[in-house]
This record gives structure tokens, sequence and C-alpha cells, in this order.
């Protein structure tokens, strides 16, 4: 009786008789199921590029289709085979109840780099004769009979183009794969996650940094253009926006890992990001000095309509706290001391740090005026001790310091800030007027409209732990919210938020909350207003869209939650949406950007300007010169006018 070879392309192998490849598949398949099942990540060299990970790729898109066809009928759903498009495999051979491993070799996600782990399902149409034997790469014929390779890795298979199956080929041992690198964190999001990404930092940092560097002197460059002589000094401008790219750029290149997971059980979709630094860096010590209080910022926040709320659970000494170390970079500025004698500099700097030293916590609500989407209203919260004498610290510091930012930053036209003492019951407190005598005009036009022009700011303290800071046209206030935290009516008593922040874990040191129709109902007309105070002339009436800025939604909602968590100079963040609340977003949020089109259609032919006598067609922008190719002085190459 012939035998016959294990596959069809002959590489070498012995033969196998016919009950002997069967044992042999059988004894490959038993110990492959247990042993990628249990960590499918050792087979994987702990310096790949990128791994992603499906634990049961088949039971994810199974609830993930269920959703679909109840929430969005005309949606198209998803199989677990469309993963294999990349690979050239037919459907049906891969085990999808099994953990499946995508892994590039390269910081490139293109099919070349890719190579695909898996525990076989039924490899009958590419390899009817079996499993190859261990580390040998078989060529085998894929969809439509491309050329695809199939190597057996340990116990897995790999599939994928030989570039990457070589890298397989060298033996890994278990303490020397990437799930023995993986800290506990990452571990149970590969384990427990319907989806798993994992990012090795340092392969994609060549190609990050110039995306990042090139947003980053984006934004030194619009400070610097911004900056005007008669109420900015470049020089200024510059330390500031270097200092602020160089803690960009050291983000950058001290993070480690970067591991992402999506989590849906058919309540609530779950997004987590980790984040892990070099061990000696300066990003994790100065997560690591971060302490938590343990902060409970529902019974500190009063309940009213926001768009968003930003609460931190937040200390650190003043030598590592950020305020601290801008105020010590602002002041030594020449700017500033032509501006601020000693003493004041002194006294500026000394005030900040003690200050920073007793804060344990800070928090703030973005919203509007309470029976309209617009204007804007702030409040911000400080958690420290000795808050009563907070007030005169935080008055002194706002005074001083916003003639001293007026001094180089752009726009920064506050002229000088002067509070008053005012009273409210048994509790006294400090106002200013945002707009006054001395603001430039510039400021007082974009204030005006964002802000409102009658918006005053209020400093005062709820007791001896809580300050207040205040900034609205309305008449919301410190005394209000002093009012409505007496009679109980804060963050707790709003069930929406409290639904959100339920699904958040409760260590959270850092939490943020979005209501998303608040945010539809008033980022058209912030974007409106915005438009207005940098586009039109200052003694020009605001545009008609202005006047048309919506209606407040009439119950909070839906909401978008999302908590962050630091442990060991390590960042986890968990974003987290009620499934029933998607389809709702989803509306909202196209209804919002139409609105968006409408209003920036609206600001641009509201500065229309009808043309006197003949038009003057203007010239187009010039065509860019193509490589190669020479310049020339003809006006029909490079330039034309309007329909050309």
């Amino acid at each position: 009786m012939k035998t016959k070879p294990v596959f069809r392309h002959s590489s070498g192998l012995l033969p196998v008789r016919g009950h002997e490849a069967w044992i042999f598949a059988l004894v490959v398949g038993v110990l492959g199921a247990r042993l990628l099942a249990d960590d499918p990540l050792a087979e994987v060299p702990r310096d790949a590029a990128a791994v992603v990970v499906f634990p049961n790729l088949a039971a994810t898109t199974e609830r993930l289709n269920a959703y679909l066809e109840k929430h969005f009928p005309r949606a198209q759903l998803f199989s677990p085979d469309d993963v294999l498009d990349s690979f050239d495999l037919p459907r049906g051979v891969v085990d999808f109840k099994q953990p499946v491993v995508i892994v590039s070799a390269r910081a490139s996600m293109s099919r070349e780099h890719l190579a695909l782990l898996f525990q076989p399902k039924n490899l009958e149409p590419i390899a009817p004769e079996g499993c190859p034997p261990d580390g040998t790469i078989q060529t085998v014929s894929g969809i439509g009979g491309k050329r695809c390779l199939l190597m057996r890795r340990g116990t897995a298979l790999v599939a994928g183009r030989r570039l990457p199956l070589q890298r397989f080929l060298k033996q890994v041992a278990k303490e020397q794969g990437l799930l023995a690198s993986l800290d506990p964190v990452q571990q149970a999001l590969a384990r427990d996650s319907d989806v798993f990404v994992y990012f090795w930092s340092p392969a994609w940092r060549d190609r990050i940094r110039p995306f990042v560097s090139l947003a980053v002197n984006a934004m030194k460059l619009g400070m610097l253009e911004s900056a005007k002589p008669d109420d900015a000094m470049p020089d200024g401008v510059r330390v500031v926006a270097d200092w602020a790219a160089d803690r960009v750029m050291q983000v950058v290149d001290e993070m480690q890992t970067l591991s992402a997971a999506v989590r849906f059980d058919g309540k609530t979709l779950e997004l987590v990001h980790h984040h892990t630094f070099t061990r000696n860096g300066s990003v994790r010590a100065y997560l690591n000095s971060i302490r938590s209080n343990g902060l409970d910022f529902g019974s500190f926040i009063a309940d009213r309509r926001f768009m968003a709320i930003l609460a931190l659970d937040w200390q650190v000494t003043a030598e590592h706290s950020f305020s601290c170390r801008v105020m010590d970079l602002l002041l030594k500025q020449p700017a500033v001391q032509h501006s601020a004698n000693a003493a004041q500099r002194e006294k500026l700097i000394e005030t900040v740090h003690d200050m920073s030293g007793r804060t344990q916590g800070l928090y703030m609500v973005l919203g509007s005026k309470q029976d309209d989407v617009f204007p804007l209203e702030i409040v911000t919260g400080t958690l420290m001790t000795e808050a009563r004498r907070g007030v005169n610290q935080a008055q002194y510091v706002q005074e001083h310091s916003s003639e001293i930012m007026a001094s180089f930053m752009p726009g920064m036209g506050y002229g000088k800030l002067k509070f008053k003492p005012r009273r409210c019951g048994e509790m006294e407190y400090r106002e200013a007027a945002l707009i006054g005598p001395d603001t430039s005009e510039t400021f007082r036009r974009e204030m005006a409209v964002l802000y409102g022009e009658q918006s005053l700011l209020q400093i005062g303290a709820m007791d001896d732990r809580h300050l207040v800071f205040t900034m609205s046209a309305g008449k919301y206030g410190v005394c209000e919210v002093d009012r409505a935290l007496k009679i109980g009516r804060t963050l707790k008593v709003n069930e929406t938020a409290q639904a959100a922040l339920t699904r958040l874990p409760k260590s959270c040191q850092i939490v943020a909350l979005l209501d998303v129709g608040e945010v539809a109902a008033t980022l058209p007309a912030l974007t409106a207003a915005t438009l207005a105070g940098r586009m039109s002339d200052a003694e020009a009436p605001l545009p008609p869209v202005l006047k048309k800025q919506g209606k407040p939604p009439v119950r909070p909602g839906p909401m978008i939650g999302w908590g962050a968590r630091i442990e060991d100079g390590r960042i986890t963040g968990r974003l987290s949406v009620a499934a029933a609340d998607l389809p709702a977003i989803g509306e909202t949020v196209r209804d919002m950007s139409g609105r968006l089109l409408q209003v920036i259609g609206s600001q641009a032919s509201s500065r229309e300007v009808e043309p006197l006598g003949r038009p003057v067609l203007p010239r187009t922008a010039p065509r860019p010169r193509m490589p190669g190719r020479p310049r020339s002085s003809d006006p029909g190459v490079g330039e034309g006018v309007s329909g050309d």
C-alpha cells in the first residue's frame, strides 16, 4: 500500500501512514487546545511590535450581531471568518471558540508583516493530510489558489507570509515570551476582553514621533502667530510653548507599552486603555508621586445641568505640581520681571506652592445658563485643608497672575482683576468682573460671546475643606452652590450621572462625565460664538445665528463615563457606555453634525461682501510643481483665474 505525503507540496517531510497521521493530529489537537487556550501569548516573542488577541471571537460576534439585529436592523452583521481575509485562509479552517492571535513582526499592520496563531477546526480545505511537523513551513493553497504559508509552532498553527513566519522558527521559552512580560492588568485584559490590542512602543516610536512633533509644532506656531505686539511678547510665548512641547514629547519617548481592550456583554460597552512607562523615567516618577485620598466627589459637586465634569483625586508635592512648575517658569521671564517686582514674585511663588501643598483634589463642572444653552458657565472646586484661608490666597493669585499672564501670553488681555468682598448669609466671598475697563478689545470680544458681557468671577469657601470658584453671567455663583450643598442637592441625586458612575471602577483617581445631549445642544452655539469672537470686527453686531441657540435638553443624558487609575507608575483608563444608550448617542451626534454644518455655513455667508462695480476674479493658488519639472513663467502654468 502506497503512503501519502503529509502535504501535496513536498518539502522534504517524511511520509506518515494514515492511522499514524490521525493519532498525531488528535494528540496535537488536544494538547494544542489546552495549552493555547491557557496562554496563547506564550508562543509570541516579547518584542513583537503589535499583537491582537480574540479570546473567543465566536462568542463575541454572536453577542454583537444579536445587539445589531435588535437596535440597528439594517446594519451589516459580522462573521468571525472576516479576520481571515488578510491571510488568504478559507472559511471554516479556524476554531474561533479558541483564542486567536494576530502578530505584527514590525511597526506595520500590512499583511506582509502579519502572522495568525490559531487552533484548527478543519484543515481539510488547505491541508487534507493533517498538521505539518513542528517548525516546518509548508506552502498550501488558500482562497482562490493564492499562496499561503502554514507552520506548526509548538502547539499552535501559524499562517501568514514568510517574513513574519520566520520569526517563529526561533524557539521562545515560556519565561521569555510575551505572556511573561505582561503586567497583571494586561494579562487580565488579554484573558477576559472581547478584543485585546498590545503595542510595544519602542518599535513604533520612530513612526509616531514625527506626527506628534508636527502637531506640537503646529500648536507652537499658532500661539506665536496669535501673539500681538500690544498684548503679548513672543519670547514669553515661545518659552511656555517649548515647555509644553517638551512634556508631550517626553511622554511619547518614555512610554513603553500601550494596550487597549474592548468588552461588550450586551448591556455595557467598555473601552480600556493601559499605559506603561520606562522604569527610571520622569513620567513614571511623577505618576508614583501621586497620592489618592479616597474623595467622594458626588457629595462635593452641586447637581445642575452640565456638559462635562472632570474630577481628580490627585495630591502631589509642590516639587511635582504642574501649577508650581509653570509659575516658577513664568516668573523667571524678563517680561514678567518688568511687570512685577521681586517681592510680588516671591509672594506669588510662596502662595502657589502653599496652596498646591494643601490641595487634595480638584473638580470642574462645565455647563451653560440654566434656562438656555448659552453662555457658558464654569464651576471649579478645590478640596484642600484650610480652605477659608485659601479664599484670600486665591484672590491674590488671580489678581496678580492675570496681569503677569497678560504681559506675554497671547489673548490674555484681562487687564488688572480687582476682587471686592461680598457676603451671602454667613459666607464671605470675593467677586470681580471678568471684563473690565482695562480689558483688551480682542479679549473682551471673545469673552463676551463665550461667557457673557456681564460675567462675574467669584471665590468662596463652602467650609474649611471646600474652595469654590465660579464664572457665570447668570445668577449662578458660590452662593447658589453653597445653598445646593446644604440642602443635599448634590450629584448623588442625579440618577443618570450615578448610573454612569456605577459602570466605572470605584477606585478611580480621575473621573470624567460627558452629557452627550447637553454637548449636542450647546456645541453649535459654542462654535458660532467662537467664530464670531475671532472673525467679526469689534464694532460689528453678533451674527444672527447666535440668536437661534437651540433649547436645552428636557432631561439629562445619555452620558458617557471615563475613569482612570494610577498604580505603580502605570495608567489604566476605562470608558463605559450603556449599550441601550448607543442608538440615542448615534442619533444625537448625527443631528449635531448637521447643525454644526449650518452654523459654519451661516458664519461664512455673513462675511461675504457685495462686489462694487466690475467684480475682480480672485487668482487661484499656484499649482504645486511636480518633481522633476522646471518652473515656468507662463501665467497659464502654475497659476490662473477661477474656472481654469
